[in-house]
């Protein structure tokens, strides 16, 4: 198993796991997280699952790029923490 850390710190946070069919991501709250994928070789479509532990910005910032209930930019199976709320975290996220 390869586990990639992006970062961590309040500043943001996301690790990726590699799997045999691509890679599952655990937050993705890094304001440079696309950037960071692209120093490590992995483009965003090698992301199959998502899990979001909790929903402080430093762990969502970027998941409009995954959640379908908030955009249809991609499908994706997105795992969240108990106490998600998509409308909540759409209105801080969209402004």
């Amino acid at each position: 198993m390869k586990i990639i850390n992006l970062g961590s710190g309040s500043k943001g946070n996301a690790t990726l796991i590699k799997i045999n069919s691509g890679y599952i991501l655990v937050d993705c709250g890094l304001s440079k997280f696309e950037e960071k994928l692209n120093e490590q070789h992995i483009l965003l479509e090698e992301i199959k699952y998502v899990f979001i532990t909790h929903n402080h910005g430093d762990h969502i910032l970027n998941i409009l790029k995954f959640d379908p209930s908030i955009t249809l930019q991609r499908s994706i199976d997105l795992y969240r923490a108990k106490g998600y709320d998509e409308e909540w975290i759409a209105k801080r996220i969209k402004g």
